[in-house]
């Protein structure tokens, strides 16, 4: 991977978590106790959780595969 692919991947990911994140907030926007962080937070739990679900999925393919 390039330098530039590198950088690139980088700014897609934090455009991935902070605009998922501004979403949930707006949505949120109606709870009074409802923070940025908190929906930063959920929004990046989130994300890993369908990382983990993807290597699964990957790694359940490649053994078929073989």
């Amino acid at each position: 991977m390039t330098p530039e692919e590198t950088m690139a991947t980088i700014i897609l990911q934090f455009a991935w978590l902070f605009g998922g994140a501004a979403i949930l907030y707006k949505k949120q926007s109606g709870d009074k106790k409802a923070s940025f962080a908190d929906a930063l937070l959920l929004w990046a739990g989130f994300s890993v959780f369908l990382l983990l679900i993807f290597f699964a999925a990957g790694a359940i393919i490649k053994h078929f595969l073989r």
